[in-house]
């Protein structure tokens, strides 16, 4: 998760993403989506969600050959998870956040195939 302090930017896996870099061939463009959300844990946690959780799945499902759009995905896990008590993902509090992404981790893992990181600043954010 990149953050800003005091009007600079901080990559906490700039090693990481450098090697990626490396292997990329030279003279390649490519195309970086940067979404500000709100310090809030809650902002952030639902931007880790759909920008990491929901996009694993999807892989996850279509590696199983059962493709599903992001809005499919987001309804499965509503429906599944034991932690989620509403119906809309906007509603969702803290603490039923952070308990869901730790289902949909599990879940990936042990269903779908799939390991979903933490970053250290999701993990120490909704906890």
């Amino acid at each position: 998760m990149i953050t800003v302090k005091d009007g600079r930017v901080h990559i906490p896996n700039k090693a990481e993403m450098n090697e990626f870099f490396r292997l990329v061939k030279d003279g390649t463009r490519a195309i970086m989506e940067i979404e500000l959300c709100d310090p809030d844990a809650s902002t952030v946690a639902k931007a880790y969600f759909n920008h990491v959780i929901v996009p694993a799945f999807q892989r996850g499902f279509k590696a199983l050959g059962d493709p599903m759009s992001e809005f499919q995905v987001k309804v499965f896990i509503l429906g599944e998870c034991p932690y989620v008590t509403t119906i809309k993902f906007d509603q969702i509090g803290k603490q039923e956040l952070s308990n869901a992404i730790d289902w949909c981790k599990q879940y990936a893992a042990e269903n779908l195939g799939v390991c979903i990181e933490d970053t250290g600043f999701i993990k120490n954010t909704i906890k």
